[in-house]
């Protein structure tokens, strides 16, 4: 089973996020600050904050000084229980958690030159983009797939953008990687890679007001 965890952030204040920034060590805090402007700040902050209440239901020890960061730029949590993978597209965060390694993607489907970027797959992911009565929507669920995929398998963009078919359910490298992708979110596309076969996906809207009533402050 898949834990899928999904929040909109886009009613969550400035104020609201320097608040909830306090709760985190200096060295987390610079993390996000690093980022300039409000939207990026807060989707990073809920992502990490998701993970650590999610950890916390589930009866999981959770130490800040235990969240690492691979050197494919994919954070873990050391000796974590639980697996996780982090997205965000525009206002919305999510993050997924399985037992084993696992890729999330989520993207908001907007408006811009498919064609100047369909050469970068591979070719029967181009044609089917060409192919498709909505070219938005056949690139958004294929580059979520795609992302999902390079993300659970750590094989990044540079190597793995066009030379990896994801428009099958299964995908070999290394063993055998699931993919799965959802219209959970209206104008939004989410693809999930996992080495689980038919696996269930329990999903769960978070709000803003889960994490004030969880950390017992009052927002402006």
């Amino acid at each position: 089973m898949i834990d899928l965890w999904y929040l909109n952030t886009k009613d969550i204040s400035e104020q609201d996020v320097s608040t909830l920034l306090r709760l985190l060590p200096v060295s987390k805090v610079n993390e996000i600050i690093r980022f300039r402007n409000h939207e990026d700040r807060r989707v990073k902050l809920f992502g990490r904050l998701m993970v650590k209440i999610y950890y916390e239901d589930s009866d999981f020890a959770f130490k800040w000084h235990e969240w690492q960061v691979a050197a494919d730029g994919k954070p873990y949590y050391n000796g974590g229980r639980k697996k996780f993978n982090i997205s965000h597209s525009r206002d919305y965060v999510v993050v997924a958690f399985s037992d084993q390694e696992v890729g999330a993607d989520v993207e908001c489907v907007s408006d811009f030159d498919i064609k100047s970027i369909s050469h970068y797959f591979h070719p029967k992911e181009t044609e089917y983009i060409i192919d498709s009565l909505d070219q938005k929507e056949a690139f958004f669920k294929l580059w979520t797939r795609k992302e999902a995929y390079l993300k659970a398998t750590g094989k990044g963009i540079v190597d793995g953008l066009n030379n990896e078919n994801c428009l099958p359910d299964k995908v070999r490298y290394k063993g055998i990687w699931h993919l799965q992708s959802y219209s959970l979110i209206p104008s939004y596309h989410l693809s999930l890679c996992t080495r689980i076969p038919n696996c269930y996906i329990k999903a769960r809207e978070l709000f803003p007001s889960d994490f004030y009533n969880y950390f017992n402050f009052e927002t402006n």
